[in-house]
């Protein structure tokens, strides 16, 4: 049995019927060389010859008596035909029906009781394609190893070989309640030399928050940098019901590196950028646009290259100021890339264990029936929550995948959204294109399409404003629209 650690345990305990826990990929397949489309039983047959390689596809969650200690995950039987499904959109098959099944995908709750993954293939898509939803549990994967799983899932060419056979394995014995309460005793017991430990690291970092400052004198001073303590009031936040919308387009990568090469700072700063335009626009549009910048969560990623495929979350979170408040698009790149230094500077200092550390001492309150149940009451949405929203930028593979000789053409996310949080913006690269998905639910922001074209749009205006000719795919600009 392998436990799980602070932040897998915390998605797992922060995981609510409106606010479920899991994070989906969109991927669309060109038919075979024999003009054929991907079949279910050709997805069932992946699942099946790569099982031996993913491990998430094969374990369940046990808990310890009373919440005393984080879960485990424990490996077992798994039959696939429960968890690879067939959808078909009625004609004509446009990418909003497409955009509208995947909400629903992805609006719907795992199992907790099986392991924790579900596959969609979706029939009947415009211009012959299929698309596969992958819908994994956050508190198996996180944004890289959920790629990864992609990756041994598909194959690097379409003729690939089958992986080779696994040998016999049996499935791990479930431990009993006794063994299990032991087990959670063992582990509560440490709890205090935990929190001693990380209030020794906290206060040992706070010189490392202190940085020179400039004056409005002129004269050099010191200044205590920390995090933004709260976002500005938005529609973006406030309760969620159980319903999801998700929109989704494309844009070019050359565009985005041209982009920064002219205007400087680097492509995540950018992607940061080009959201701040569209959410702009879109307060705008439902004139809730606040005098301040945004607050956004930032996942940054801990996994090394060692760690590909150690499974579960090796994350940490930067929280950085969105400057939706500046009008012109430069300005507001060059504010951007400001505020990502900043909050680079504070999440250093901090240190990346610091939320781990900090999830830890939590343990024992989130694995509370009492959080549970408050996690769902109105007053738990505060008017004023630390991060509007969040924002990620993952890498996606570098070379074409394929799946039973099906080339897949895009890599969409359709991400999760953690409670009082109404829109989480994504993006993950692949040949050459940068993938946006923007899950979102709709009682707190409506007209989500509305916000895709302004993704568009806010890349148009920093395109122009860098003297840069675009010549962007028809096709793939309307899947935007």
């Amino acid at each position: 049995m392998q436990q799980l650690n602070s932040w897998d345990a915390a998605f797992l305990y922060g995981e609510t019927h409106f606010a479920p826990m899991h994070i989906c990929s969109v991927a669309h397949f060109a038919p075979g060389a024999d003009g054929q489309q991907l079949s279910l039983a050709e997805v069932r047959a992946a699942a099946r010859e790569r099982l031996h390689l993913l491990p998430p596809f094969r374990r369940r969650v046990v808990h310890v008596p009373f919440g005393l200690d984080r879960p485990y995950w424990i490996d077992g039987d798994v039959c696939i035909e429960e968890h690879v499904h067939e959808v078909t959109l009625p004609p004509p098959g446009n990418p909003a029906q497409l955009a509208e099944q995947v909400a629903e995908i992805a609006a719907r709750p795992l199992d907790l009781r099986r392991p924790l993954w579900e596959l969609y293939l979706i029939r009947g898509v415009e211009n012959d394609q299929t698309v596969l939803v992958t819908k994994l549990h956050h508190a198996a994967v996180d944004g890289m190893s959920g790629a990864e799983i992609q990756a041994i899932l598909l194959d690097p060419a379409a003729d690939s070989p089958a992986p080779p056979a696994p040998g016999p394995a049996d499935p791990e014995r479930v431990p009993g309640p006794g063994e299990m309460l032991l087990r959670g005793l063992a582990g509560a017991a440490t709890y205090p030399v935990e929190a001693l430990r990380f209030q020794r690291r906290l206060i040992g970092r706070a010189p490392h928050l202190i940085r020179p400052a400039e004056a409005e004198s002129g004269r050099r001073g010191w200044q205590l940098s920390l995090p933004p303590v709260t976002a500005p009031p938005t529609p973006l936040n406030g309760r969620l019901s159980a319903e999801r919308s998700w929109a989704y387009g494309q844009v070019p990568l050359s565009e985005v590196k041209a982009i920064k090469n002219a205007l400087g700072g680097t492509v995540n700063d950018v992607v940061m950028s080009v959201c701040a335009g569209a959410l702009r626009k879109w307060l705008l549009d439902y004139d809730a646009l606040p005098k301040e910048p945004l607050v956004v969560m930032v996942p940054v990623s801990l996994r090394t290259e060692q760690e590909r495929r150690d499974w579960g979350n090796r994350v940490s979170m930067m929280m950085a100021t969105l400057p939706v408040n500046v009008s012109d698009p430069v300005q507001r790149l060059r504010a951007t890339t400001a505020a990502s230094r900043k909050a680079k500077h504070v999440h250093a200092a901090l240190g990346e264990d610091f939320l781990a550390g900090a999830l830890q001492l939590a343990m024992p309150m989130m694995a509370t029936p009492a959080f549970q149940i408050t996690s769902e009451l109105p007053f738990t949405n505060l008017a004023h929550p630390s991060a509007n929203l969040f924002i990620s930028n993952v890498p996606g593979p570098s070379a074409p995948l394929y799946l039973a000789g099906k080339k897949m053409l895009t890599y969409y996310p359709a991400a999760f959204l953690p409670r009082g949080t109404g829109l989480n913006m994504v993006v993950l690269s692949y040949l050459g294109y940068l993938d946006f998905g923007l899950m979102a639910c709709p009682e707190r922001v409506p007209g989500v399409w509305r916000l895709m074209r302004h993704v568009i749009e806010a890349v148009d205006e920093l395109a122009d404003a860098a003297g840069i000719d675009r010549d962007r795919e028809p096709d793939r600009r309307a899947r935007s629209s």
